[in-house]
């Protein structure tokens, strides 16, 4: 049974875009997801974006997301087949 896992950091960038979630399975990185807050990303602007993941070769990603919950949801189903946790609660879609 695989142990799934979010947790919370800051990247360093050169924009407004520092509000990231590491997603991780088995204690492996899966996918990393960042919040789209700098103002050049317009309409898009507070969504999050899947920036990376691990493990999807021969599978298109969705790029954009409503939610990190959103965003998450995705990756779980597809890499792992189950939901993240963050901060001991699952990640609920909005």
């Amino acid at each position: 049974m695989s142990r799934t896992s979010a947790y919370r950091v800051q990247i360093r960038t050169d924009s407004a875009d520092e509000n990231a979630l590491l997603l991780l399975a088995d204690g492996q990185l899966v996918a990393i997801l960042i919040e789209l807050a700098d103002e050049s990303h317009g309409d898009l602007r507070g969504k999050w974006s899947v920036e990376t993941t691990f493990g999807l070769q021969h599978q298109r990603v969705p790029k954009n997301f409503a939610s990190s919950a959103d965003a998450a949801f995705w990756v779980g189903n597809h890499i792992c087949q189950k939901p993240f946790f963050l901060d001991g609660q699952v990640l609920e879609l909005n």
